[in-house]
């Protein structure tokens, strides 16, 4: 997690494959937002891929609110770079909370 103004960025959360359903996820963004709110951020910001339900569900649960803007640009040698938006449809999809809710 790393923070930028009043924003705090979270670009991962990983659970073992054999630790899902432990409910690790939600306490580990619970503790780093509080973190972030000592720290002074207002604002909690999560990316999370579209095709990930089980995090977008934690994120959910918690209140989270998915906001689409942001392009995603890959490169594959040998083939085509696309652009893909993040309409919560394709791509990534980013969620963001106030910690103040």
């Amino acid at each position: 997690m790393h923070g930028l103004d009043s924003n705090a960025y979270l670009y991962f959360v990983g659970v073992d494959p054999g630790e899902r359903g432990l409910r690790i996820a939600p306490a580990l963004i619970g503790f780093l937002a509080e973190r972030a709110a000592a720290a002074g951020c207002s604002v909690l910001r999560i990316d999370n891929m579209d095709r990930s339900h089980a995090t977008l569900r934690v994120n959910d649960d918690r209140g989270y609110v998915r906001q689409a803007g942001r392009i995603e640009i890959r490169w594959q040698f040998g083939v085509i770079a696309a652009r893909t938006p993040t309409t919560g449809l394709a791509g990534r999809s980013c969620c963001s909370a106030l910690l103040s809710r």
